[in-house]
Formats: structure tokens, sequence, C-alpha cells
């Protein structure tokens, strides 16, 4: 989990405070939606220097990955081209300019696509 004082500082500079939701799924323990993990502060900086370096057109903070990819759910902080607090996803390492998946009006509409995928990918298994 990440918490407030995780936040890289240039972050913290522009006052973005996590949406409670993420806070809420954490407290409830509701954190096991594979094939999607969350970060903890550290892993969570290290993407956000590499994130940066490789998109500097926006300020995201990482706060979930795809452990079958190189997908990276990240919430809005500052862009040009989406929302503060919307979630993006970015397929990290991808050539500038087409990095970006998917993206979410709000983490609570994220975690509702993350629980779908665990569900579709749990009734595969289940059907092998």
């Amino acid at each position: 989990m990440i918490n407030q004082q995780d936040v890289p500082a240039e972050i913290r500079s522009k006052k973005f405070e996590i949406p409670r939701g993420y806070y809420r799924i954490h407290e409830l323990g509701l954190t096991n939606i594979q094939p999607w993990y969350f970060l903890d502060g550290q892993v969570s900086g290290a993407l956000y220097k590499g994130i940066q370096m490789r998109y500097p057109q926006r300020v995201l903070l990482p706060f979930a990955r795809r452990q079958d990819n190189d997908d990276v759910t990240c919430f809005v902080v500052d862009s040009g081209d989406y929302t503060r607090g919307q979630v993006l996803i970015i397929h990290d390492y991808a050539s500038p300019g087409y990095e970006v998946d998917d993206s979410f009006p709000s983490f609570w509409d994220w975690f509702r696509m993350a629980i779908n995928e665990m569900i579709d990918n749990s009734e595969a298994l289940s059907d092998k």
C-alpha cells in the first residue's frame, strides 16, 4: 500500500491526495485481484521515476501493476490531455504517444474492471 508519505515530493507539491477508495479497499483486504496487484511505496516510487523519464508529458502516480505484462495503473496528477484524478493504464516501455492502454474516470471504475478481469481469469482457469 502507498501511504501519503511514500508519495514523491513532486506529486506532494501539487497537493495530490490518493483517493479514499484506494485506502478503503486496503482496509477491507480486497487487494488480491489477480492478474492485478497493488504496489508498495518503494516500488511505486521506482516506477514513478521510470515512467516520468519515458513519458514526461504527464505526472502520474503508479499504484498497481498487471502481473502478466508491462501494464501499470496510475493516478493522473497533472496532464494536458487527462483530468486530475483519472486512472490510466500505461503500457510501460511503449513508444511515447502509444503508452495509454485505457483510461477510467475514477479509481472505482478501474477497480470494477480489475474485479471483472479477476472473475474472467478465474472462470477460464476453472474451465481447464
